[in-house]
């Protein structure tokens, strides 16, 4: 074949290229054709050694993308599974005003993100009275990403007995889960006092966390 027939075939060959693909067809039935329409005997032989690696190569990647996909799966079924739902920890400042200690459980709602409830308490009486003054905070919330580095955001709210001030706490902030079992949290938060004649709240706040999951 010489150089303007060879022109030529590349030139039609390019065409119905576009073609199929254009027409959503696939591409290597073409192909199969395409050594027949030859005269020179290389170019046949070499359109044949492609074909056969292509049929070598694309059941080949398929397969390996499957091996791979069902491999993620699987690595995200166990990081769910392996998660620890269940978190014992101590909070300064936080969601109770000066400390608490909580308890949440997280309830896993996809890969990537899961919900969680909140309840927690501290004793606080000031320094005019002796007496005991338990207070109790409850919050829902939810996390996103894992499954050791999660964002995390909520609403609360923190009841005090011998006090008057009711607070809602807006929270997002950051949540290391590690794989062993330790629990930090910090978590920057808006505290709404619905106590209109007290000091505290009505502002942001602060809480810093750790303990232990399991």
């Amino acid at each position: 074949m010489d150089s303007t027939n060879l022109k030529k075939y590349l030139f039609r060959f390019g065409s119905k290229t576009i073609d199929y693909i254009l027409g959503y067809k696939p591409v290597i039935i073409m192909i199969t054709q395409m050594p027949g329409r030859l005269s020179n005997s290389k170019l046949k032989h070499d359109c044949r050694f492609i074909i056969r690696i292509l049929s070598i190569v694309f059941p080949l990647s398929i397969l390996i993308s499957n091996l791979l996909y069902a491999q993620d799966i699987d690595i995200k079924a166990s990081e769910e599974k392996n998660l620890r739902k269940n978190s014992i920890y101590f909070e300064i400042l936080g969601n109770a005003a000066v400390w608490s200690v909580n308890y949440d459980r997280i309830i896993p709602l996809n890969n990537e993100i899961a919900f969680f409830l909140r309840v927690g308490g501290n004793e606080y009486h000031g320094r005019d009275t002796t007496g005991l003054s338990f207070n109790f905070l409850g919050t829902a919330g939810i996390l996103y990403g894992g499954p050791i580095h999660f964002l995390e955001s909520s609403l609360g709210y923190t009841h005090f007995l011998n006090f008057p001030d009711r607070l809602i706490i807006l929270t997002a902030g950051y949540r290391l889960q590690g794989r062993k079992g330790l629990v930090i949290r910090a978590t920057p938060m808006y505290i709404y006092n619905t106590e209109k004649g007290d000091t505290f709240g009505n502002s942001l706040w602060f809480g810093l966390s750790f303990g232990y999951s399991f």
